[in-house]
């Protein structure tokens, strides 16, 4: 059938007409226009990620990582320096060449910090588990600053490192102080999303709030878990979990699951991006998969937990019990493990290429344990001691203390490597009757016997009577089979941040990392753990860059008083520098040992972690010799990235005595 012509009139409007009906639309008419559809685009990301909740998640989505390894890091300890020239105080190496070495800190390769990253900070709470966990499945590139005790996003040092980084996205998981951050976002046009659990009103900058319930999932196993994370870590440390307080305090019956808003969170930071818009509110929907408390206590209770609270058992659906049972393995199958298990076998701290396996200094039918690579740990603290009668009495304190702390982290990647000098060849292996350890910390000890011949074949050639502790610490570091190296004394108890920072990996390459002295007079393990909890230790956290070459008295930026309680850092950084001197120095050696860290021509990230404390005994130091680090010839070495190693008449390359087997066990 042939269609009807018909004839359209057509309307002819002019073009000052069309110039006065534009004059005549009020600025408010175009702004309520753009909002609406900002509203309806906003409205178009939720309802595409809604569907989320809905989705079944199989257990190939419950891939977590604890933590990434890093297998660039040796591109971090850059192996230059200048022709040492003692008496040229003016000439330094400019660690500013190096500067993009700095988010090394954060474990991000130098070659890819020009590549766009979402930067997530507060990465090791339940929520920042997975969502990093989720950015590594979807391969998106991102760096994560773990914790405030990793670097504190309100210090200007730690803009320093991020300035170094190509960061299009921040997902912030603190909701304490973030002016310096909103001001660091809003100054580089990078948007954040912020993760509320009520939108925030007066805010200083765009940000794009995501209104969330309480979040339950994989938890670090650390006494400092919010909410329902704490029952997960109560329930498996045989702690009496408390239901009182979530009731008493008027929190939420119900919580999301980790992964879930994980999924959610990413999305939404995928899909704003493509928005280009730069803020909202977006709250979850409705209809988000969700576990109530009465569902989670039944599922504690049929585990065998502790409940002070009468558990009334109810139907629990089949979805969120199999997420409670991944959770549950998940935590209770961690491998705490270290990312130097990654490491290529020729980088082995003591490789084959240094040991004479034909000398063995003492011989003994006790099996001796050869270091291995896939024994390695995140962390190693080294102690030395004797059978003398002050550190008899003083180091079980020690170990009864430090017991109590690693009771309270189950699964803690952690080594105590003791080297244990008896005064007479009566005392060797005879360690454990002379030292009482609780069973529990055993498991984490290590003993390296150093025969008394040995020490005193040392006294002999330093043509000194005092005990060499650093030589002999040095045996311990080149033995030690964690990624970060630590040297401690037998009177000091270290605090609660040590073992945060092990069990939720938050040391740092390029760092110089120690604790501030305080002394006590406390003996009891129980009052030492109260005196912790009753102090405020954040007030002794530092963090701040060494400024080598532009501080004359650049030794001041290291919090020397008193370093020696406790101090380290990288392995490949006590590698770079060859230990501790090997002299006849006993006394500031533990003050070089800092210069020397600086001598890596980087920005040395300088690291107090809290307070330790020194247990008050008489003292019975001898004279014993200074080493003057603040003389010029030294001075000028570490501006000029000279270490001491490298210097005639302080060179070590058997440091350690790597040449040498001890008995262990």
């Amino acid at each position: 059938m042939k269609r009807p012509n018909v004839q359209r009139k057509k309307l002819n409007i002019s073009n000052a007409m069309k110039r006065k009906w534009i004059d005549n639309v009020s600025p408010a008419f175009i702004n309520a226009l753009i909002q609406i559809f900002n509203f309806l685009l906003i409205k178009m990301i939720v309802f595409s990620c809604c569907s989320l909740s809905e989705k079944k998640i199989s257990s190939n989505d419950f891939h977590f990582s604890w933590g990434s390894s890093f297998p660039d890091i040796y591109k971090c300890y850059p192996n230059e320096s200048m022709e040492y020239n003692p008496n040229d105080s003016k000439s330094c190496f400019p660690r500013i060449n190096n500067s993009h070495l700095l988010p090394c800190g954060i474990s991000l390769s130098p070659s890819s910090v020009n590549q766009p990253h979402i930067l997530v900070i507060g990465s090791t709470g339940v929520l920042g588990i997975a969502i990093t966990s989720e950015l590594r499945k979807r391969n998106l590139n991102y760096s994560e600053i773990r914790s405030h005790f990793q670097y504190d996003i309100n210090s200007k040092d730690t803009y320093k490192m991020l300035k170094e980084i190509n960061i299009n996205a921040v997902i912030l998981l603190v909701n304490d102080n973030n002016t310096k951050i909103y001001q660091f976002c809003r100054k580089r046009k990078i948007v954040i999303f912020q993760i509320v659990e009520e939108f925030l009103e007066s805010i200083p900058t765009k940000i794009v709030q995501i209104k969330t319930l309480p979040v339950w999932g994989p938890v670090y196993l650390t006494p400092n878990q919010k909410i329902p994370g704490r029952y997960f870590y109560q329930c498996l440390i045989n702690e009496t979990i408390d239901f009182s307080e979530i009731q008493n305090k008027g929190y939420t019956n119900n919580f999301v699951f980790s992964l879930d808003l994980a999924q959610f969170v990413v999305d939404t930071v995928i899909k704003y991006q493509k928005s280009k818009l730069t803020q909202g509110k977006i709250a979850i929907p409705d209809n988000f998969s969700k576990i109530s408390l009465n569902e989670l206590k039944t599922l504690l209770h049929e585990k065998k937990c502790y409940i002070n609270n009468k558990v009334r058992y109810i139907h629990v659906l089949e979805s969120n019990r199999q997420k409670f049972e991944m959770i549950w393995n998940l935590i209770i199958n961690i491998s705490n493990f270290s990312p130097r298990n990654n490491f290529p076998s020729n980088h082995n701290f003591m490789s084959d290429d240094y040991i004479d396996k034909n000398n063995i200094y003492y011989n003994s039918n006790k099996i001796i344990r050869w270091y291995n690579k896939n024994e390695s740990v995140y962390t190693s603290l080294i102690i030395s001691v004797s059978n003398t009668e002050r550190i008899v009495s003083l180091f079980p304190i020690v170990l009864a203390t430090m017991n109590l702390f690693l009771k309270k982290y189950p699964n803690i990647s952690f080594e105590l490597l003791i080297l244990y000098c008896p005064s007479s060849l009566s005392g060797l292996g005879k360690f454990y009757e002379h030292f009482k350890c609780p069973l529990e910390i055993q498991q984490y000890i290590r003993i390296i016997e150093i025969p008394p011949s040995y020490i005193n074949e040392r006294k002999k050639y330093h043509n000194i009577t005092y005990f060499p502790e650093f030589e002999i610490k040095n045996i311990g570091i080149r033995r030690a089979r964690g990624e970060y190296i630590f040297t401690g004394n037998s009177d000091i108890i270290l605090p609660f941040a040590f073992f945060e920072c092990v069990q939720r990996k938050l040391f740092t390459p390029l760092s110089y990392i120690r604790t501030h002295r305080e002394m006590t007079r406390y003996k009891k393990p129980n009052q030492l753990i109260n005196y912790f909890l009753s102090c405020n230790d954040i007030k002794y956290i530092i963090q701040k860059y060494a400024n080598v070459c532009e501080n004359q008295r650049y030794y001041d930026d290291f919090e020397r008083n008193g370093c020696g309680d406790f101090q380290g850092g990288h392995y490949l950084m006590w590698k770079r520098i060859n230990g501790f001197l090997e002299t006849a120095y006993v006394f500031h050696v533990d003050t070089t040992l800092a210069l020397d860290f600086a001598s890596i021509p980087v920005y040395l990230f300088v690291r107090v972690i809290g307070v330790n404390l020194h247990l008050v005994h008489p003292k019975q130091s001898k004279m014993t010799k200074h080493f003057h680090f603040y003389d010029n010839w030294f001075k000028n070495a570490i501006r000029q990235s000279v270490s001491s190693a490298m210097i005639n008449g302080y060179q070590r390359k058997s440091w350690g005595a790597s040449n040498l087997t001890f008995i262990e066990y």
